[in-house]
């Protein structure tokens, strides 16, 4: 066997062929200790980085699917989000508000696009942001917007987002009639007027 190489014996470690070299079949004491040093820190880290890995996978596993969807506020009474029962009769854009109690709620269209992210549709109209406000435009798609929807960890509660940056819809005020704003979403945790609760519409 030539010198500088190695062989497996029957102890199950590897021995050199090459009498100069240390041999290594045990590891030296001072190796072992700082094995053993360092597996408090191994199962530290494991502890710290699992919790994190079933956030990520509970996050991914609420993605938003395509749909129809009543979308709610998550401010206290949870009323719906939507168009005016009565709009004048323009094609201008029409706001999209905070429903009052007692109407029939808005139903969203929600589109999923090839790069992940979202169309949103309220009676056929694509829904937009505009002078930062969300409009629903009735002529043209110039002016629709693609969105990010993000998932908070609560149940059916999601961020939406425009793709090009921070800013994302936020209801300035729990009255009724008040026109949802687009706003830049930098609060963690993302306040409760900041939430929208996604209800998909299941169809019999």
């Amino acid at each position: 066997m030539a010198a500088g190489t190695y062989h497996r014996f029957s102890g199950g470690g590897w021995r050199s062929n090459d009498r100069t070299e240390a041999r290594m079949d045990v590891p030296h004491p001072s190796l072992r200790n700082l094995y053993q040093q360092q597996l408090p820190r191994v199962s530290s880290l494991n502890e710290n980085i699992q919790p994190l890995i079933s956030h990520i996978g509970s996050l991914l596993t609420m993605s938003l699917g395509p749909g129809l969807y009543v979308i709610l506020s998550n401010l206290p009474g949870n009323l719906p989000i939507g168009r005016a029962e009565a709009e004048d009769l323009s094609l201008g854009p029409k706001a999209i508000i905070l429903q009052p109690p007692g109407v029939q709620p808005s139903v969203w269209s929600v589109e999923k696009l090839d790069d992940g992210h979202y169309t949103l549709r309220v009676r056929n109209d694509p829904v937009g942001a505009e002078s930062n406000l969300l409009w629903a435009f009735l002529t043209g798609n110039d002016q629709q917007s693609h969105w990010n929807i993000v998932a908070t960890g609560q149940q059916d509660a999601y961020l939406v987002r425009l793709t090009n940056g921070a800013a994302g819809l936020e209801l300035p005020e729990v009255i009724p009639e008040t026109q949802v704003a687009i706003r830049q979403l930098v609060e963690t945790p993302p306040t409760d007027n900041q939430v929208f609760i996604f209800r998909r519409i299941l169809m019999e």
